[in-house]
């Protein structure tokens, strides 16, 4: 039987002006994003920001994304460094989008990480016909939320977080006599119950550090002893509680009562926490919280979208290309597509490009022989390398062009395994290659195999198996007697494990340590 499958995980674009197009983004489904937008971020506070969400209309006017019908499915952000981030996608009415076209009038949240005083600039990277959707995204928290507690289902509110019950300590999400609406909450502590400082809470309410603020909120009581009321911590992700107003409304039982605090964010603040209060005993109801910054002239985090930018339509070759006939197909029973995008306006020079076979192989479990491959293009058989599940080979790529070549592959029984085959060795760890920090990456390369490559005209090793020399090898200095080790000599010897010889250096063992090479 003969299939065709994707191989994932090739090499990213080439020759794209600095800074460069990113590809290599999650769940690309072996497609390529042919439009990203700009963002910069500005953060004027005297405090770094990390993850905090920054809202931006989606739209064609200025500064505004230009999302408008553009399938979420396909959407991607990252960083300058290709580092991707979450982000989120409201409608008008403040519900998710997370699939099918972005309608008119929604909101993009993407996370603030950027420097005190500073800016910062990530990608959005839309138009991907081929991607799939993504299965995280950013919560947009941004100010309070539901402060009218309506919205919701289940035993809490939205948003809202009862502290754990007791038998003598419970909170509700109630519809008994609400301030406004249908619903509010409710905490009854029994009599003779230990004072505690049981809650209904939201976290995560984003501020702006040195704002002035006003929180409001009402509350009604029966037989409170002690005192009900709301609090609000006000803090940053390393200390919640740099300040915490408190909103008391004192003992006994009352009809819905309005509370107000004004307070200032201290500049080092960007989070709050917000919280009904039934310190003591007897019947609390909470409803109808607000908080209003109150100071216009605090600049606030912003994000600003830049014109977008275009990459052309690429020519797709290879694609087509015939399984071989003749007797070089008879060798060859499955064969994988790699797909190799170049998209500068130059082709691409003739270097190695590098295809991590291990998925393939992992299909294909014992149903062929995992050391006869080939990779073609077209007819064309490339020279090839295999290093493990790393295969590299040779292919200049035309401008502004995917071009598809495929790793054929012959059925068959494994062979025994690489490492015990004559001519085979074991190599050390090697963190130059993908997966290497580990021999399992490394191992089972044969030594012919490794000799085409030192010999390669591609190796910039200069005498790479220390051929040419006479007392040490050609282009690798030793360091001066003085240099080194007393004692310490250095050497050429025979025979090789590549060609005639091998370098050797002996350091005496009364020597003191030192680099020596």
């Amino acid at each position: 039987m003969r299939v065709t499958a994707l191989l994932l995980g090739l090499v990213g674009a080439v020759g794209w002006a600095a800074p460069a197009w990113h590809q290599a983004l999650y769940l690309g489904n072996d497609g390529y994003w042919r439009q990203r937008v700009p963002i910069v971020v500005t953060n004027p506070g005297p405090g770094a920001q990390a993850g905090l969400p920054v809202a931006i209309p989606v739209g064609a006017g200025d500064g505004q994304v230009p999302l408008v019908g553009v399938p979420a499915d396909g959407i991607r952000l990252c960083t300058e460094s290709g580092t991707e981030f979450l982000w989120a996608l409201t409608d008008p009415d403040g519900q998710p989008v997370r699939r099918g076209p972005v309608p008119v009038g929604s909101t993009l949240y993407v996370p603030a990480d950027c420097p005190a005083g500073g800016q910062a600039t990530l990608y959005l990277y839309f138009d991907n016909p081929a991607a799939w959707a993504v299965a995280d995204f950013l919560v947009p928290a941004r100010g309070l939320r539901n402060g009218g507690l309506e919205d919701g289902s289940g035993e809490a509110p939205a948003e809202w977080h009862h502290d754990s019950n007791d038998e003598t300590h419970r909170t509700f999400w109630a519809a008994e006599n609400p301030h406004t609406g249908k619903k509010c909450l409710k905490t009854v502590v029994a009599d003779g119950a230990a004072e505690t400082w049981i809650a209904t809470r939201q976290r995560d309410i984003h501020i702006v550090g040195g704002g002035k603020y006003r929180l409001q909120a009402w509350v009604k009581a029966e037989n409170v002893k002690g005192f009900a009321g709301w609090y609000i911590h006000v803090g940053n992700a390393q200390n919640s509680m740099i300040i915490s107003p408190m909103l008391n409304a004192g003992p006994g039982t009352y009809d819905w009562k309005e509370l107000s605090a004004e307070f200032t964010a201290p500049a080092d603040a960007d989070l709050a926490d917000v919280g009904t209060v039934l310190r003591g005993t007897g019947t609390a109801w909470f409803d109808d919280v607000r908080l209003t910054l109150l100071d216009a002239t605090v600049q606030a985090v912003s994000a600003r979208a830049l014109p977008p930018e275009r990459i052309p339509l690429l020519q797709d070759l290879g694609a087509d290309a015939p399984w071989p006939t003749g007797n070089a197909g008879k060798d060859w029973d499955f064969r994988f597509p790699v797909h190799v995008m170049n998209l500068g306006a130059q082709a691409s020079g003739n270097g190695f490009i590098a295809v991590d076979i291990a998925g393939a192989l992992a299909r294909l479990n014992r149903r062929i022989d995992p050391e006869a491959l080939q990779v073609m293009d077209g007819t064309q058989v490339l020279e090839s390398h295999r290093l493990g599940d790393l295969v590299l080979f040779r292919r200049s790529v035309e401008a502004q062009t995917r071009r598809t070549l495929h790793v054929y592959f012959r059925a068959g029984a494994p062979r025994r395994a690489v490492a015990e085959q004559p001519g085979v060795r074991q190599y050390a760890a090697n963190p130059a290659l993908p997966g290497g920090e580990t021999r399992e990456a490394v191992k089972g390369i044969a030594l012919g195999e490794y000799a085409r490559l030192l010999d390669s005209p591609l190796n910039l090793v200069r005498n790479p198996s220390f051929e040419q020399g006479d007392a040490l090898p050609e282009g690798w200095p030793g360091g001066a007697e003085g240099e080194r080790p007393a004692g310490t000599t250095m050497g050429l010897a025979t025979p090789g494990l590549f060609g005639q010889h091998w370098m050797r250096m002996v350091n005496p063992a009364a020597s003191k340590p030192a680099c020596s090479g």
